[in-house]
């Protein structure tokens, strides 16, 4: 629990009361509502963040949007939502500055010096959203990601629903083979990866893991981990990004169970993680940002929800040029030896193995151009 009011430079100022920025966890721990409660931190998003509310708003049972002081026109366009979901939208303000990315040397140092529940730091404002939630359930939402609608209602109904459901046989066997997958992708990958274009089952494997997870969240509202397709727009075509030069570090896929749905609870907080610059992973900034601090069962991995569009439009990132690498039809009907000879995927990138099952079984991800407004 915080217990002393910050009074650097900034909080002197006057222009805001810095203890209504604090936040205390114990607070968490209160009885809630079953329901889900999406968390929105906004900074900066005017050009997406209309299209990610209208796709992921039917889905939850409230969306908070907490925003810092921003250069365009992302708080209109919030206030805009709120007046078209005012039953759902609840919107906050978040005035202290805050050390998160792109940050010099001096600036790292003084994050680094931070105490842990500093309201300058990204955790911090991660907590205060989290603690305006008023359901059992929450999950991040991002401003520059177009979610998969009919996903999304599926698997919060889950949270939401008694279990009435049993599972079957043929779903756990699916849950086992997806496992199984991961086992053997992990210990020999090379050889795993030359066979994955030749599995047998098909769109069955699917179809019986999804009433697998499903089943799952509603008999033990299990946490659930969530991830993404990353998007590039090339002369009027959707496809995905890549480095230009030859980088070990692929770009197709966004995020690997860093996005979970979660019960609220004083054990699920956030944290500062320090992230100095390291050239090695192509981290050309220091940064002082967020971990999810979180007690209990591991998450299931429930597969691809959103397309993220943080890429598109950008020359380069990270300080090294971006291109489309291939068209995203093309990238889901591609054999995975192809993928690999794109530079797309890599025989040892092995925490994109979860990825790969979906990528190889999820033969129903919306097309961009059905989803994504221009």
């Amino acid at each position: 629990m915080k217990t002393t009011v910050c009074t650097c430079s900034f909080c002197r100022k006057g222009e805001y009361d810095p203890s209504e920025y604090m936040v205390d966890i114990a607070g968490f721990a209160k009885e809630r509502p079953v329901g889900v409660s999406g968390l929105m931190r906004v900074k900066n998003e005017a050009r997406w963040v209309a299209q990610s509310i209208d796709t992921c708003i039917d889905a939850l049972d409230e969306l908070i949007i907490c925003y810092q002081s921003c250069s365009d026109e992302t708080p209109w366009i919030i206030e805009q939502k709120r007046r078209q979901y005012p039953d759902k939208i609840k919107v906050f303000f978040y005035a202290p500055p805050v050390f998160s990315h792109d940050l010099s040397e001096e600036e790292y140092g003084y994050a680094c010096s931070l105490p842990e529940d500093s309201i300058h730091l990204l955790s911090n404002y991660y907590n205060y959203t989290l603690s305006k939630a008023t359901y059992r359930y929450a999950m991040k939402i991002d401003a520059d990601q177009i979610y998969f609608p009919e996903r999304m209602i599926r698997l919060c109904d889950a949270y939401r629903s008694l279990p009435v459901k049993r599972k079957t046989i043929s779903a756990c066997l699916a849950f086992g083979y997806y496992r199984l997958f991961l086992s053997l992708s992990r210990r020999c990958p090379r050889f795993f990866f030359k066979t994955l274009d030749f599995l047998p089952f098909g769109n069955i494997v699917m179809e019986k893991y999804e009433t697998y997870l499903y089943v799952q969240i509603s008999q033990t509202k299990q946490p659930v981990a969530l991830s993404g397709i990353n998007l590039y727009k090339e002369k009027e075509e959707w496809k995905i990004p890549a480095y230009a030069e030859c980088h070990e570090y692929m770009l197709s896929f966004n995020g690997n169970g860093d996005l979970v749905v979660f019960a609220i609870s004083d054990k699920s907080y956030y944290t500062p993680f320090a992230r100095p610059v390291d050239l090695k992973n192509f981290y050309t900034t220091n940064r002082m940002i967020e971990f999810f601090h979180r007690e209990g069962p591991p998450p299931l991995f429930a597969g691809f929800y959103w397309y993220h569009m943080k890429f598109v439009g950008l020359e380069q990132f990270n300080g090294f040029p971006l291109c489309g690498k291939i068209e995203v039809d093309s990238f889901f009907r591609s054999s995975l030896s192809r993928l690999i000879r794109l530079k797309l995927l890599n025989y040892d990138w092995i925490f994109s193995v979860s990825h790969l099952f979906f990528f190889v079984y999820d033969k129903k991800i919306p097309r961009p151009e059905n989803l994504i407004k221009q």
